[in-house]
């Protein structure tokens, strides 16, 4: 008797329905989906923001090669005049030859312009130098610049032209990982099943044992009555 109530407790038990992960199971999904398109979102935030970090940095370096070129043109002038004065002190110099404080005086004048001329040619060609560094980062700039705008138009022309490969795509993948949390489901209901089976296993051993030590001892008390009854007909 014992054994039959164990062995329909266990059936019932494998015929039992598991613990349904349903709303578990589209609670992930649904994440899953609102980290996808949070994922793309950023993505295209963040080019936003590259390109125009990328267009502030080329206004900024318009402006500088602007600065420099008005400086050069500006050292350039300066240049071209102390030419001048120096050309005309020269001329000056061989029409005064005649008094020697003022010969004295005019030998000071084209040294001291003199320098003052290499002072300034050293610094447009440091001008110049630096020039040409912030024409050659600005095109560099602008590579990029047109690089990563070709970049956004394509990634916008595909997001437009294949709506429905991207939604298949993305369809596939939520299913896989649909199907990827069932298997886990299925898994770990299949433990818990197996878990309450060795337990239904252990209480029937138990029971048996106990069946198997009842029967010993009702059989014991059928011989001791035997062998009373025997002793009383005698």
């Amino acid at each position: 008797m014992a054994e039959g109530e164990a062995e329909g407790s266990v059936k019932e038990i494998k015929h039992s329905p598991g613990p349904t992960r349903t709303v578990s199971t589209g609670t992930a999904l649904s994440k899953y989906r609102s980290r996808s398109a949070e994922g793309a979102k950023n993505y295209l935030e963040h080019e936003e923001l590259t390109v125009r970090q990328l267009l502030l940095c080329l206004r900024e370096g318009n402006q500088k090669v602007e600065r420099l070129e008005v400086a050069l043109k500006e050292a350039k002038e300066r240049v071209s005049d102390f030419e001048k004065k120096t050309s005309n002190r020269s001329e000056i110099e061989t029409q005064t030859e005649g008094s020697t404080e003022k010969e004295n005086d005019e030998e000071k004048g084209p040294e001291t312009v003199g320098s003052e001329v290499e002072a300034l040619n050293l610094q447009v060609t440091s001008l110049f130098k630096e020039l040409q560094e912030a024409h050659t980062k600005l095109s560099e700039a602008e590579l990029m610049k047109k690089r990563l705008q070709e970049k956004c138009q394509a990634l916008e022309r595909k997001n437009s032209a294949i709506p429905s490969e991207f939604n298949e795509k993305q369809e596939l993948v939520y299913t896989n990982k649909k199907l990827e949390l069932q298997v886990e489901s299925m898994l770990s209901e299949i433990k818990m099943e197996q878990a309450k089976t060795e337990d239904e296993k252990s209480k029937l051993t138990v029971l048996q044992m106990t069946h198997n030590k009842l029967l010993q001892e009702h059989n014991h008390a059928l011989k001791t009555i035997e062998e009373l009854t025997r002793k009383e007909g005698l």
